[in-house]
């Protein structure tokens, strides 16, 4: 009953127009609004984020920031497996997106091999919450719940973290390099040692893993 009730208690403040893009079978576990306006909404398979209108009228809505997805006007998402981490502190939500980055046609990852993502730290996204709530620690508790392994790689120039994600809603685990601020990803060799780490990182878990609920 005191699930039920948590239920009815968060989608009954989450606006119409999230409401609207959410999925099926996509629950909403927490629901939080900032001083300045932007609500967050918690679900099993992302961070919905609904900026206000900036502009002041009403054809315009605020863009979605660096690793985003917008997902309709105003609103945008971040699945869990491309968030880095996010901080805690008093009524204060700090949140690192990963931004993807895509091969040139110079610098192919099929060429290494490396078939995962490639990913690079967006600038933090910060939220003054109105009031304390439980929507950090849900958020904090799928970041970390998506990241079923990981091993720092280093390398001359910038290496970075070699991950085993859990993608929300999908079977399996996704390789994921996040690299260090001015890494190169075309360094001769990286590449071919995150493959070697992910593999690495396999062996701790040969058995079928599902996505995150």
């Amino acid at each position: 009953m005191g699930l039920l009730r948590r239920w009815f208690s968060a989608n009954s403040v989450v606006p119409q127009q999230v409401r609207d893009e959410l999925g099926p079978e996509e629950v909403v576990h927490a629901h939080a609004r900032s001083t300045d306006g932007v609500q967050l909404t918690v679900t099993r398979l992302r961070l919905l984020i609904l900026r206000p209108d900036v502009s002041g009228g009403a054809e315009r809505s605020a863009e979605p920031a660096a690793g985003e997805t917008a997902v309709g006007a105003g609103l945008s998402a971040l699945p869990w497996h491309r968030i880095a981490k996010a901080r805690l502190q008093p009524r204060q939500l700090t949140v690192i997106p990963l931004r993807e980055l895509t091969f040139g046609s110079d610098q192919s990852g099929a060429d290494t091999g490396w078939d995962g993502e490639l990913t690079v730290d967006a600038a933090p996204l910060t939220f003054a919450l109105e009031r304390p709530v439980k929507v950090t620690d849900q958020i904090h508790a799928r970041v970390r719940r998506s990241v079923a392994a990981s091993r720092y790689l280093p390398w001359h120039g910038g290496g970075g973290w070699v991950s085993l994600r859990r993608v929300a809603g999908r079977d399996g685990l996704l390789p994921q390099l996040r690299l260090d601020t001015g890494a190169d990803p075309a360094a001769p060799g990286l590449l071919v040692a995150a493959k070697r780490v992910a593999a690495q990182l396999r062996q701790v878990d040969d058995q079928g893993v599902i996505g995150v609920d």
